[in-house]
């Protein structure tokens, strides 16, 4: 019980960080955004679940399991519109898909102690 609080702990420090990590990405052309008409139809899109997922890290304070789970699935779109725009670098969204992994992981082992 100790060890999975302290675990939780520590996912909630890394999911800050991909929280930062994502909005800083989001917002490297400038605050406030331009406007989503202005770019490719592939990157909208991407930039959309990219914000979408940094919204559910968000979630995922609260409520680990549907934050996990959102979180995963956006920046699953999100690399699959990353691979065929082939315009930016793949490797930090999979940094930022550690945290929603980890709380899943960590809500099934409660479901099977249950």
């Amino acid at each position: 019980m100790k060890n999975r609080k302290l675990i939780m702990w520590v996912v909630r420090i890394l999911n800050f960080v991909a929280f930062v990590l994502i909005l800083s990405a989001i917002c490297e052309d400038g605050f406030p955004p331009k406007s989503p008409f202005s770019y490719p139809l592939l990157f909208s899109i991407a930039q959309t679940a990219f914000f979408a997922s940094a919204a559910a890290l968000l979630i995922a304070f609260r409520w680990n399991v549907i934050g996990g789970v959102v979180s995963i699935a956006c920046l699953a779109i999100t690399f699959i519109f990353v691979l065929i725009s082939k315009q930016i670098v793949v490797w930090p969204v999979f940094l930022c898909m550690i945290p929603g992994i980890i709380y899943l992981s960590l809500s099934r082992k409660k479901e099977a102690n249950a």
